[in-house]
């Protein structure tokens, strides 16, 4: 596997590369990772998309963009109402637990005469 830095640096490397530099070298990359940069930067060439496809990619955007406006989202209270109740019946069973518990630690506990 390669380490962090060595993909720092070759994707430094290809950087230059893609900047028109020819004579980058990064000599601490394993042999033939440069090799294998310069070969793919002369193999892969940049693409321009056809205008069909940026008219459909257009359309299809502004579709889902009104689709999105259009389409009523529940507000926030009615998303968690279920978790609201469930932790307000907690709490409530909690603060009765606590009262209960109070009530019989006091009833078992003898007075002090004043």
């Amino acid at each position: 596997m390669w380490d962090d830095d060595e993909v720092g640096a070759l994707d430094r490397y290809v950087d230059l590369l893609n900047g028109g530099s020819t004579n980058a070298t990064m000599a601490f990359l394993r042999p033939g990772l440069l090799d294998l940069a310069r070969q793919l930067k002369t193999l892969l060439l940049p693409v321009e998309p056809t205008s069909l496809f940026r008219a459909s990619l257009h359309d299809q955007l502004v579709a889902a963009a009104r689709a999105s406006l259009i389409t009523p989202r529940p507000s926030w209270p009615s998303q968690h109402r279920r978790g609201l109740l469930i932790g307000a019946t907690v709490g409530s069973l909690l603060s009765v637990a606590g009262a209960v518990a109070l009530a019989v630690r006091l009833r078992g506990t003898p007075r002090r005469a004043a």
